[in-house]
């Protein structure tokens, strides 16, 4: 781990404080820019009064279930009266429509403590940390590509003089999120991977609002942008990887588990080196559990946000996985965000308040979250894979490693802050024994 500081400018603290002091006195954006938007909200997670609980929420007659090894689809449709609406075969998954007035308490059950399924769960649906703590991006309308590679949270990580030794050249990153403004000047020269739309069902994977309230919680459009503010902060910091746009979340930042794990396969199958998930919920969903230690287990570098509930929390998923680089979020100052969940899992941290990247529309915009943090890192593991083929342990700990070692006071924010600098410069790893996690318990290594 790096001990000695570098200088950063003061001008680059002053900027970003007089920022963040602007966005933090604008109040709450409710819907994207436009050629009409008059507004300027945001942005940063509300931390400072004490977490409730967040209920569990899932898709109605609906259940993810994964077959034994020997069952078929018609045998279990034919004695649970269900029917196929998705399907992962080559993992045995299944998304399935079960039968109207049956209880899907009763049914997963039953279907537990069948022979026909390793495991019957709940398609759970599941947010971006900003959308579900109402976090919305501060869009001005005259910010521009200088303000955005000429940022505080570059310069603190030592990006421009990391790029001299590698820019993740020819890597190819998931970004597993609402989509990506697929016409944005900025993301145009990283877009060179098809992509796909799991909502639409389409290869069109486009950041786009829709107009509607689709959770329900009084804000429209939310989460538009989202996706491509997580591109562009890995494009940044790591300017030569080649991005995999997967849309799996709507406008408001929702979506389901089983697209989310449908998207891990689909971006394992496409070769990516790393998926960033900037998402979560607050339960275990087995099927993206697997899905990730299959990822990892090819050697897939996998990324996930800590969670905005600004507590210590171990449960918040898919970063709670030991297959996961858990991400909080550190200020300007290069201590904990006040929104930034923090605990014993988390691997490193990254800048994530007053973040400046790119939005749709062709924008750009300042969002603060641990969905900021994680793409970070993400380009962090793309720029050290493009100088040496690492497996994802290896390449885990050479970042937090090469981390800058910061205050974390009463919190636990992992090895350190990432340092692209200290990670470049690190010597050639010796390769060692494969890193690659154990199966789950019971499970054999011929299924995926």
């Amino acid at each position: 781990m790096t001990t000695i500081a570098r200088a950063t400018p003061a001008l680059a603290f002053l900027v970003l404080s007089l920022i963040i002091a602007l966005a933090a006195g604008c109040g709450e954006r409710s819907t994207a820019p436009s050629s009409e938007d008059k507004g300027a909200p945001l942005g940063v997670p509300h931390a400072t009064q004490p977490p409730v609980p967040i209920p569990l929420r899932w898709v109605p007659r609906e259940l993810i279930v994964r077959l034994t090894q020997g069952t078929s689809i018609d045998e279990f449709h034919a004695t649970f009266g269900t029917s196929t609406i998705e399907e992962l075969p080559q993992a045995l998954t299944y998304l399935v429509a079960t039968p109207a007035g049956m209880s899907l308490h009763d049914l997963i059950n039953n279907m537990n403590y069948s022979s026909l399924c390793d495991y019957a769960e709940y398609n759970y649906l599941l947010d971006t940390p900003e959308s579900e703590q109402h976090s919305l991006a501060f869009y001005e309308g005259d910010y521009d590509h200088e303000s955005y590679v000429d940022q505080y949270a570059l310069v603190r990580i030592g990006a421009a003089k990391a790029h001299a030794s590698s820019t993740g050249s020819g890597v190819l990153v998931a970004v597993i999120d609402t989509g990506i403004d697929l016409d944005h000047p900025d993301l145009l020269d990283n877009l060179g991977a098809p992509g796909y739309d799991f909502i639409d069902g389409d290869n069109k994977p486009a950041d786009l609002p829709n107009g509607t309230d689709d959770n329900g919680n009084r804000l429209i459009d939310e989460a538009t942008g989202h996706g491509s503010h997580v591109a562009g902060i890995i494009a940044a910091a790591a300017p030569g990887v080649v991005l995999l746009p997967l849309r799996v979340l709507n406008s408001d930042g929702t979506g389901t588990a089983f697209h989310v794990t449908r998207a891990i396969y689909y971006a394992i199958d496409a070769g990516a080196q790393v998926i960033n998930l900037s998402l979560g919920l607050e339960a275990r969903v087995d099927a993206m559990a697997r899905a990730i230690q299959k990822a990892r287990n090819v050697g897939v570098l996998v990324v996930a946000s800590a969670g905005n509930r600004g507590i210590e929390d171990e449960d918040h998923f898919p970063a709670s996985l030991p297959e996961v680089m858990a991400i909080a979020a550190t200020n300007a100052f290069d201590r904990k965000a006040l929104f930034s969940n923090y605990g014993h899992h988390i691997s490193i941290s990254a800048p994530g308040e007053g973040i400046m990247s790119t939005y749709w529309n062709g924008g750009y915009a300042i969002w603060s979250g641990t969905s900021m943090a994680a793409p970070f890192v993400a380009a962090a593991g793309a720029i050290r894979l493009a100088m040496e083929p690492l497996d994802p342990g290896d390449l885990r700990r050479l970042i937090e490693d090469t981390s800058f070692e910061i205050n974390e006071g009463p919190y636990e924010l992992g090895e350190g802050r990432v340092d692209l600098l200290a990670l470049v410069q690190a010597p050639p790893q010796r390769r060692g024994p494969s890193s690659a996690v154990e199966l789950l318990p019971g499970r054999t290594r011929d299924r995926p």
